[in-house]
């Protein structure tokens, strides 16, 4: 699905996936898997990172993911800014992973980007940071 506005008219959803949970795809993920996109010639401030968290509440979802053109804005190694914004997600058991242009130009093929995400939940559980 793809610019879906929920029942009050007040957020839209830029892509809803269905993940089947292939065996060899991504059956770590839910069935359910909301995307925001940003192709902004910037990084995506904490105010954005913060609403689209918000959505995924808002719907009973744990995971999410942003595409960001340009990255998001701060400091990973100190958390600043939108990094500080996922971390604290996280600890709300909600986990957004961002992927830019740059990562999805590089992917050769599908199994590229199952391991993409599979590193970038890692780090981001494991560090508190998506760096």
């Amino acid at each position: 699905m793809r610019n879906q506005m929920n029942a009050f008219n007040n957020e839209e959803i830029d892509v809803a996936l269905w993940n089947e949970k292939s065996r060899f795809g991504l059956n770590f993920l839910p069935n359910v898997i909301l995307v925001e996109c940003k192709n902004w010639s910037r990084p995506v401030s904490s105010i954005e990172v913060s609403w689209f968290c918000q959505k995924l509440a808002s719907r009973g979802q744990k995971f999410g993911i942003l595409i960001a053109n340009n990255g998001i804005t701060g400091n990973p190694n100190e958390l600043t800014a939108s990094h500080n914004t996922l971390a604290h997600h996280l600890s709300q058991e909600r986990t957004v992973i961002v992927i830019t242009r740059t990562e999805i130009n590089a992917l050769r093929n599908t199994n590229d980007m199952i391991k993409l995400i599979k590193e970038k939940i890692c780090r981001l559980v494991v560090g508190g940071s998506i760096a």
